[in-house]
C-alpha cells in the first residue's frame, strides 16, 4: 500500500532553497548545538556528583545548583536525574542513521558493526572521558542499567526498521532484521561491559566492541560447522 505521505513527496515539485530557509535551517543548527552544550553540561555536572557521593544521594537540586542553573531548566531537558546520563540518546540516533546510510555499506552487518565502533570510539575520545564514566555508572547501579536497558530496546526497533530495507524477501525482513538487531545490541552491551570492568587504562572502549563482534561472528561460524 503507497503511503500518502510518500505520494506527496513523490509528486509535488520541489523549490530550491532560498535565502529565508538557509537562515532557518543556521538558526536551528545554533539552537541545537546550544541545546546539546546545555544538556551535556549538565551530565557532566551529574556524573561527577555521583561518582562523589552516589547516584542515590545526590538530588536535582544539587546537580543544578552546580551547573549554574535552575531546577525548572534542568525539568525543560529531563524527565529525571536518570535520564541526564543518556543526555546525548537522540544525537546519537540521528548519527546512526546518518551512517548506516551511508552509500559506502552495503552488508548490512558490517553497516550496523562499523557504526558501533565508531560510536565507541567518539566515547573513548572525550577528553573527560565522559561516555566511558557514564557507562561505569550505569554498570554499577541497577536503576540505571534497567533504563539502559530500555533505551537498547529502542535503538533495536531502529536498527531492525533500517535492516528491513536490505532484504528483498519481506517475508523473512521481519525475522532476520530482528535478530541482527538484537544480536549487534548484545554484542555493544558486552563490550561495554567488559570495558568497565577491566583494570586496563589502556583498554579502548573501541577495542571492547569490535572484540565482540568478532566474538559474535566466531560463535556464528562454529554454529555452522556443527551443522
Amino acid at each position: 500500500m503507497t503511503n500518502v505521505s510518500q505520494l506527496i513527496i513523490d509528486t509535488e515539485p520541489s523549490d530550491p532553497p532560498t535565502a529565508a530557509d538557509a537562515f532557518l535551517a543556521m538558526q536551528k543548527q545554533k539552537k541545537n548545538r546550544k541545546v546539546y552544550r546545555t544538556r551535556r553540561h549538565f551530565a557532566e555536572q551529574a556524573v561527577y556528583l555521583f561518582e562523589k557521593k552516589g547516584f542515590s544521594a545526590t538530588t536535582i537540586d544539587e546537580i543544578s545548583t552546580l551547573a549554574d542553573y535552575s531546577t525548572s531548566t534542568f525539568f525543560r531537558h529531563f524527565s529525571d536525574k536518570e535520564e541526564v546520563l543518556f543526555f546525548d540518546y537522540y544525537d546519537r540516533m540521528e548519527e546512526f542513521q546518518s551512517i548506516f546510510g551511508s552509500p559506502n555499506h552495503s552488508d548490512p552487518w558490517l553497516a550496523v558493526q562499523s557504526t558501533f565502533i565508531v560510536f565507541a570510539k567518539i566515547w573513548d575520545g572525550d577528553a573527560d572521558k565522559l561516555g566511558i564514566r557514564r557507562f561505569r555508572l550505569i554498570h554499577r547501579e541497577p536503576v540505571l542499567y534497567n533504563r539502559f536497558l530500555a533505551k537498547a530496546a529502542d535503538w533495536e526497533v531502529l536498527m531492525s526498521d533500517m535492516l528491513k530495507q536490505h532484504f528483498t524477501d519481506t517475508a523473512s525482513a521481519e525475522l532476520v532484521s530482528s535478530v541482527i538487531a538484537g544480536a549487534a545490541s548484545a554484542a555493544f552491551r558486552a563490550g561495554c561491559k567488559v570495558k568497565v570492568k577491566s583494570r586496563k587504562k589502556t583498554l579502548s572502549l573501541a577495542k571492547c566492541v569490535e572484540d565482540a563482534f568478532q566474538a559474535l561472528e566466531h560463535l556464528g561460524r562454529l554454529t555452522e560447522g556443527a551443522t
